[in-house]
């Protein structure tokens, strides 16, 4: 089961925009789930993290009524649905971001995760020199992060470190795949660089593809990428129960 997230900037989404990547796993024998969620200008990162969990609480409940398997779930998607697919794996069970949306009896845990270009470390996007210099119009994005983060921006600031899926990383998190092209102009491949790094460094069965050309839609093979990782990660014998991830 996949489920997977359109980006957007972080706007609101009712999910048709992914659609081909969800057909694209169903073709290849994979139950996908189109996830809609709240977002900018009338949300906040809050409530669009809060869907999402939602989501995934959801196909847990209704999975034996069409022989989903429940302990195998998988998430994805791209720049601002990358962001959110990787806010799945790495914060199941985080407190603060769980407890909304309904279907509380069900764990928001996942099993694998893949992210195209997504955003995973708000402050070093719009700290470190060598990434702010693959950003044009810096400033807008700053704002629209901000506006979505809820908060003036700061490195240090508690919702920025919160929205950040690289501060939640531990040993506990499932494996992901990143991909991202080094002519992202919209978001620096350093993302899922230094996203890859944290997780290996935990332990955690990362992996990564950079190419040099495919800009911010990554490269031309990103579907079969997610599918091959996917068919690899989420294997009976190898899937992780979905267990929710100690509190912290």
């Amino acid at each position: 089961m996949r489920d997977c997230n359109p980006g957007g900037g972080f706007r609101a989404q009712d999910g048709q925009r992914f659609r081909p990547f969800a057909e694209h796993l169903a073709e290849n024998g994979f139950a996908a789930a189109l996830i809609a969620y709240r977002g900018q200008p009338d949300h906040t990162c809050k409530a669009t993290i809060a869907d999402t969990k939602a989501a995934v609480r959801f196909v847990r409940k209704i999975s034996s009524r069409y022989g989903i398997d429940a302990d195998r779930i998988g998430a994805m998607g791209r720049s601002a649905g990358a962001t959110l697919a990787a806010l799945l794996a790495v914060t199941g069970g985080v407190e603060e971001l769980e407890g909304y949306g309904g279907h509380s009896q069900f764990s928001s845990r996942i099993q694998a995760a893949v992210g195209i270009a997504g955003v995973y470390d708000f402050a070093a996007r719009f700290t470190v020199e060598e990434q702010k210099s693959l950003q044009p119009k810096l400033d807008a994005k700053l704002k629209s992060n901000g506006d979505w983060i809820a908060a003036p921006f700061s490195p240090t600031n508690e919702h920025w470190l919160r929205a950040s899926a690289i501060n939640h990383v531990d040993v506990n998190d499932p494996p992901m795949l990143l991909i991202h092209s080094r002519n992202d102009g919209t978001v620096p491949w350093m993302q899922s660089r230094d996203m890859h790094k944290k997780m290996t460094e935990a332990g955690i069965k990362s992996e990564i593809v950079l190419s040099k050309t495919g800009g911010h839609g990554g490269p031309p093979n990103a579907k079969e990428l997610m599918v091959t990782f996917f068919r690899k990660v989420l294997s009976k014998q190898d899937a992780p129960a979905a267990a929710a991830k100690p509190r912290r």
